[in-house]
């Protein structure tokens, strides 16, 4: 088993030219120069041996160049000088269960051979990256983003699953023999400790009972692994060691990369841990890191204490993986263009113009369903609803138009109601027998009852300044039938509310030229009396106002039927003209309210 150099590691490729020893220089490891040892160097010319890359218990790894080939490769040999069988065959297995697994995260083997010593070497890919513990020792979140740790643990999860398939449980996992390569590749180290399952285990060697390197160790003889990634089974020397070891391992890998730090203590405390259990949740334990909970629960899938509950397979723990940063992936996608339209809408509301505001409001609107915590979204679509565009825009004024249209179809409605109260009049003016009277109210309440007859959204009402001179000269007949005091000041306040709520379809309609076209209808007829053109129906004198119309003549029951159907008809149209007003007041209200209301929800942090 070896320890990763400063950067390099073993690494391999291949041919099967057999090699022996003569000697060459070999450089201090350390690269200072100051040590200069002699180096046996493999025979038959094809590997020239340069400085080691690393050792462990049992081998050491050297970097060397394949001179047929022309390649750097790195070259695994025994340490020991005079090694037993034993330890001769536990590095012929491990070559020969690195070389059978076939796959882009596991170091190739290029040559099995031994030296002219008889010691056994292999060839393998050179190497250079970092390995996990390293990366995970010094975080670097701008080389190395959750997002890339996570990549290169799915990509090792496939690795771990083939090696599965094939029959080998790694039964040492952990950032130490996790590699990061320069160039985006991902490579599992260490296949010494592997342990081999039914036919798997042909022809490649014995188990080792024991293990050599400080950082393993032995539980009652059996166990392997390293403590603080050994699975419970492994501490517990439990024969029934499978694929499920290697998933608990790998969750403890997820573990560390989330929470930032080791699910269990360093040295032999890991063993009680492991065995009895500890939290395995990292969000429970790096609160202050930003942990997703599906990765959350797949850690403490993959660290159950007991195998039957445990994630069951290495695939499924990386495809799990996969779909979360596919997920992620999309995420950071829809960010980058909710900033992009975000961006957009706020040089098109600057602008001021119409269709600009138009675009605004769509890149707006985008940039908020695209990532509604983008700030400044919110802001700028709040602004956009609440502060008015410079111009009216073309489908506003047309929809005010509309409104406009509907507002007079639904007054010219309510008018008629005025003329059915008018026509109430006329059965007094022929109880006191007024027929000239008679006659030309009702013909004045035709007239007026045609201008707003079969009105609808397409058959408007006539302009406003007919409608409003034709009523005026209805009131003023009113006005002599009744005296200019009792019935048409009520009337003429009456109509010109109705007159004044209706959109004004010309300027020639103000409300000051409604006031005093009103005014008139009620005046006129005093001053036409004043001068004697018509007969006169108001007096003055000491004893206060006399009402002589044709209307009010009749004696006394007459004259209180005539008021109180004057009190009658005058309040009953101004209430019926108020709840008109208040029911659309109220819903044009609800409306409003209900678009804030809307309006908050959307844009709601």
């Amino acid at each position: 088993m070896a320890s990763p150099g400063d950067g390099e590691t073993d690494g391999t490729d291949t041919r099967d030219d057999h090699s022996v020893a003569t000697t060459n220089e070999r450089a201090d490891p350390s690269g200072s120069g100051s040590m200069r040892v002699r180096m046996p160097r493999l025979s038959g010319a094809r590997y020239s041996l340069a400085g080691e890359l690393g050792h462990g218990g049992m081998g050491e790894v050297i970097a060397a160049r394949d001179e047929q080939i022309g390649r750097e490769v790195a070259v695994k040999r025994m340490r020991s000088q005079d090694p037993t069988p034993r330890q001769v065959g536990r590095f012929m297995r491990e070559a020969c269960i690195q070389g059978r697994l076939e796959h882009p995260a596991i170091v190739p083997v290029h040559e099995l051979g031994r030296d002219v010593d008889g010691r056994p070497f292999f060839a393998m890919k050179k190497l250079t990256g970092t390995t996990l513990a390293q990366i995970l020792a010094a975080p670097d979140p701008e080389t190395y983003p959750r997002s890339r740790l996570l990549r290169a643990f799915a990509e090792v999860c496939l690795a771990i699953e083939l090696a599965h398939t094939r029959g080998v449980v790694h039964r040492d996992l952990k950032p130490d023999n996790i590699m990061l390569g320069d160039f985006g590749e991902v490579y599992v180290l260490d296949w010494g400790v592997a342990k081999l399952l039914g036919d798997a285990a042909e022809g490649v060697g014995e188990e080792p009972p024991g293990l050599d390197s400080s950082d393993l160790v032995t539980a009652a003889g059996a166990a392997v692994g390293t403590p603080g990634y050994m699975a419970p089974e492994q501490v517990r020397g439990e024969l029934t060691v499978d694929g499920r070891s290697d998933v608990y391992a790998l969750g403890c890998l997820l573990f560390e990369i989330l929470a930032g730090a080791a699910l269990h203590p360093r040295g032999s405390a890991a063993l009680q841990t492991t065995v009895h259990g500890i939290d395995t949740s990292p969000r429970a334990r790096a609160r202050e890191r930003e942990v997703p909970p599906e990765l959350d629960a797949l850690c403490v899938a993959a660290l159950q204490l007991r195998v039957d509950q445990r994630l069951g397979s290495a695939r499924e723990l990386g495809d799990r993986v996969q779909r979360f940063l596919d997920g992620d992936r999309d995420l950071e996608q829809r960010r980058e263009l909710a900033r992009a339209a975000l961006a957009a809408a706020t040089t098109a509301f600057a602008s001021g113009t119409v269709a600009n505001r138009v675009v605004a409001m769509r890149e707006a609107g985008r940039a908020l369903a695209l990532d509604p915590t983008l700030a400044g979204a919110a802001e700028l679509v709040t602004r956009l609803m609440l502060e008015p565009p410079r111009e009216t825009p073309p489908e506003v004024e047309e929809e005010v138009r509309a409104d406009a249209v509907a507002t007079r179809v639904a007054n010219a409605r309510l008018a008629r109601w005025s003329y059915v109260a008018y026509s109430i009049l006329l059965p007094v003016l022929a109880w006191t027998g007024a027929w000239l009277e008679l006659g030309l109210l009702s013909a004045a309440i035709v007239i007026a009852g045609t201008l707003t007859a079969r009105v609808s959204p397409t058959r408007l009402p006539p302009p406003l300044i007919v409608f409003t001179v034709v009523n005026a000269a209805l009131i003023a007949m009113i006005a002599h039938i009744y005296t200019p005091v009792l019935l048409a000041p009520g009337l003429a306040a009456v109509t010109g509310l109705i007159l004044a709520l209706n959109p004004p379809d010309s300027r020639l309609v103000r409300p000051v030229v409604i006031v005093v076209i009103m005014a008139c209808s009620c005046m006129l007829p005093w001053l036409i009396e004043a001068v004697g053109i018509i007969p006169r129906t108001l007096g003055i004198d000491g004893s206060g106002l006399r009402l002589f119309g044709a209307g009010v003549t009749g004696g006394r029951a007459v004259t209180t039927v005539v008021t109180a159907l004057t009190f009658i008809t005058t309040i009953s149209l101004a209430i019926g003209i108020g709840a008109g007003i208040r029911s659309g007041e109220r819903a044009a209200r609800l409306r409003l309210r209900l678009q804030a209301w809307q309006l908050r929800q959307l844009v709601a942090s």
